[in-house]
């Protein structure tokens, strides 16, 4: 559950352990856990509502801005548990640092 996630992050955290390596150099490494999460706290219907719109999308019944801004809090969240230098570390970086044991998790 998010609860047990967090719980795992603050444990290791506390014991000295970094919780996650992770790696925006290259941008699309913050996709894998914002469409996790999007996908899960999604409204019911919201891609219906979304196709129901066409490109008439002014009427604002869906926003991703609004309908995904608890994914949006977690994702930042789990990036306050990555290691300090995370936006310069790239996809390369990230495997190798997981696999030498830099971090308990690898987001």
């Amino acid at each position: 559950t998010w609860t047990e996630l967090v719980a795992a992050a603050e444990k290791f955290k506390a014991n000295g352990v970094s919780p996650f390596f992770c790696t925006l150099k290259d941008a699309w490494t913050a996709a894998p856990a914002f469409v996790n999460l999007g996908g899960t706290l999604m409204p019911n219907g919201f891609f219906d509502a979304l196709r129901a719109e066409g490109s008439n999308v002014s009427s604002g019944t869906v926003s991703f801005q609004k309908d995904f801004a608890t994914a949006a809090q977690k994702e930042v969240t789990l990036f306050s548990y990555c290691q300090d230098n995370f936006a310069s570390r790239d996809y390369n970086a990230g495997n190798k640092a997981f696999a030498d044991g830099e971090s308990a998790m690898y987001l």
